[in-house]
């Protein structure tokens, strides 16, 4: 979630309280591995969430 946060930060030039924003609207999480005691969680916004952002001039 950091990385994703600094991600829309860096990329969209986004202040941390406006990717708290997209990540608490638009943010899902699915488990990408279970194998023994290990999960792998990914992180995903959907594209045309982001479009908004861009035309916005972010």
């Amino acid at each position: 979630t950091a990385n994703m946060a600094q991600w829309l930060t860096d990329e969209y030039k986004l202040t941390p309280s406006e990717a708290a924003q997209v990540l608490g609207t638009s943010a899902e999480y699915k488990v990408s591995e279970v194998a023994d005691r290990n999960a792998g969680i990914v992180l995903k916004i959907n594209k045309e969430r982001l479009k908004s952002l861009a035309s916005a001039g972010k």
